[in-house]
């Protein structure tokens, strides 16, 4: 079955002290994509400059951020914890100018403040103050929302999406991608869908990803899945991390990977 289904990029906006928070915004968005992407005829697409540049010496990298990738989105997502970010020279921080790019192209931010405690040891001080004066700046430009959780956060973003997807699905023409065919298995490769697959079998919804002397293992569900040569383990070491930027797989640790909620809903929304 065959379907147009018209796509808004969403721009994941933030310092280097909130992973966490960037790794859920990617899972909520798939499990948007799971939910509601059929009836809707509307993919989202999460967008962050790990996942999706290359490297380029054409110009300042936050130009070239904002060029390639800033300028093509509809949605930017800001989250700050305890960090503002280093100042791109034009701007006090690399989010920060990807915000007030955003705002002047009067597309939707959507920025959130953590108050989760931290120790205030590993606080960089000088940081933490530019910080609380951005965010006065921004408490005066509109509204921001605070959490004091990861779970909080998982949970205020959620509804937040679904408010803000409700709101600009009919005020934006977003790119339009004709003849999704059973969208969602259609947006993953062929070696990251068959990884997905066993691992949502394994009885822990772990991939195992092994460096040895020969070269290097992806492994699951009792199985290993690349053959012992450099061009197919680049190929399904490429498949992992595609699965973790799409938010169906997490890092738990430098070697093991777990299938995410989200990874689970999107095997059991290609079998339907």
């Amino acid at each position: 079955m065959s379907y147009n289904a018209h796509v808004f990029e969403i721009m994941i906006a933030s310092p280097s002290d909130v992973p966490d928070e960037r790794q859920i915004i990617r899972e909520v968005i798939n499990e948007w994509n799971v939910l509601h992407s059929r009836d809707r005829k509307t993919i989202l697409m999460p967008i962050g400059w790990e996942t999706h540049s290359a490297p380029d010496l054409s110009d300042r990298p936050q130009q070239i951020i904002n060029d390639r990738l800033l300028s093509h989105t509809d949605i930017l997502v800001g989250i700050f914890w305890t960090r503002l970010g280093s100042h791109t020279g034009k701007a006090a921080s690399g989010t920060v100018e990807e915000i007030e790019q955003h705002l002047s192209d009067n597309r939707p931010v959507m920025l959130y403040f953590s108050d989760t405690p931290v120790a205030l040891s590993s606080v960089d001080r000088e940081q933490y103050e530019k910080l609380n004066e951005f965010k006065v700046w921004a408490m005066k430009k509109g509204l921001i929302e605070t959490y004091t959780s990861k779970k909080q956060f998982r949970d205020k973003f959620r509804r937040h999406l679904s408010q803000t997807m409700t709101r600009v699905i009919g005020e934006q023409k977003p790119n339009l991608v004709e003849n999704i065919e059973s969208f969602p298995s259609k947006r993953l490769s062929a070696e990251a869908l068959e990884l997905l697959k066993e691992a949502v079998k394994d009885e822990h919804g772990m991939v195992l990803h092994r460096a040895h002397i020969a070269g290097e293992g992806i492994h699951t569900n009792r199985r290993q899945l690349n053959e012992e040569n450099a061009r197919s383990s680049a190929i399904w070491v490429g498949a992992k991390n595609e699965l973790i930027s799409h938010g169906f797989l997490v890092r738990t640790s430098e070697a093991i990977s777990k299938v995410t909620r989200s990874g689970y809903d999107y095997i059991e929304n290609t079998k339907s």
